[in-house]
């Protein structure tokens, strides 16, 4: 075929392609790997609001169907266009195949994405939906509660750059009314004729009401090395928040509820703690430079507005503070 075809759609066939016009129909039907009709690169181009479901080993070690919401781009720098397809043949070869973990399966359909299409790089974003099975600490059943596990990675060459996050739903209760409510009872107490130490006591042991609420706590955090797990990252926020649960008996409704009394939290302190215990646990694996993101959502119980607080910084920033 004449190498100077710019514009297939408008091409002028010849008597001898039409001698062997499968072999030239299909080539020139080829249109994403022809030459761009103007020299000029795209930074990313590919699908999003896709769909699949992946296997993938949970926290605990079992095999999970993760429903994984999908965007998938390449550069484009020679080329006229992707092939849709083959990010679809990408998925499809994943959906077979049961990963050992997370960062296993998306480094996986990154490199699939960016040799298939013949670009410099990959860019690779996928959310999945995954439902952990919770033992609850009082009664010990078993709850599938819902969290999500998130990965942005960019792909060329030898170089990657990889984010990955972590969403999980947990409950607290507000410092200010509880506050409040343990200190309003000395008068009475007072009135019942007990000194002083007496009423420290009695403070100490009452559990003082408070509003309760759920709120949305992630975390994000570079990976570029892949060494840092999901699991640690659960574990970081198990140590940070007080999650919650589908499933709760009595037993357990109790437990959470005096849990989320005995360290009521603010927004602000759901921060900070889950930056401290990142740092903590993950010190060795983190570059100064990376960058952390932290962000808390809170559904109030006792207002019309929600409350938002998130922060954004390099891991020195909060290893110079600790």
């Amino acid at each position: 075929m004449n190498n100077n075809i710019f514009d297939p759609v408008n091409y002028k066939i010849t008597w001898k392609e039409v001698s062997d016009y499968d072999s030239f129909l299909d080539e020139l039907t080829d249109v994403p790997a022809s030459i761009p009709l103007r020299n000029i690169d795209i930074s990313e181009a590919g699908i999003t609001n896709q769909e699949i479901i992946l296997k993938i080993k949970g926290l605990e070690g079992e095999v999970a169907a993760m429903y994984t919401e999908v965007s998938l781009h390449v550069s484009l720098e020679w080329h006229r266009g992707i092939h849709m397809s083959r990010c679809e043949e990408v998925l499809f070869e994943a959906k077979e195949i049961l990963f050992d973990d997370l960062n296993e399966a998306w480094l996986f359909i990154a490199k699939q994405l960016k040799e298939k299409q013949n670009s410099k790089k990959s860019f690779v974003n996928l959310k999945a939906h995954y439902f952990h099975p919770h033992i609850t600490k009082r009664t010990g059943k078993t709850s599938f509660d819902k969290m999500f596990f998130t990965s942005d990675i960019i792909f060329w060459e030898k170089i990657k750059k990889i984010v990955s996050w972590i969403e999980v739903f947990n409950i607290t209760a507000c410092p200010c009314t509880k506050t409040y409510t343990k200190f309003s009872v000395v008068p009475e107490l007072t009135k019942m004729g007990l000194d002083i130490d007496s009423i420290n006591k009695v403070l100490d042991l009452t559990l003082s009401w408070s509003h309760t609420q759920r709120w949305l706590t992630i975390m994000k955090v570079e990976n570029n090395e892949l060494n840092i797990s999901y699991q640690s990252l659960y574990k970081i926020l198990d140590e940070s928040v007080h999650l919650i649960y589908d499933l709760l008996k009595r037993p357990d409704e109790h437990e959470l509820v005096v849990r989320a009394l005995s360290k009521p939290q603010f927004t602000e302190d759901v921060i900070r703690d889950v930056a401290y215990n990142l740092i903590k646990w993950l010190k060795d694996k983190l570059d100064n430079e990376s960058e952390i993101y932290i962000e808390s959502l809170l559904n109030d119980s006792i207002h019309i507005h929600d409350v938002h607080t998130k922060l954004s910084c390099k891991v020195k920033d909060i290893k110079d503070k600790i």
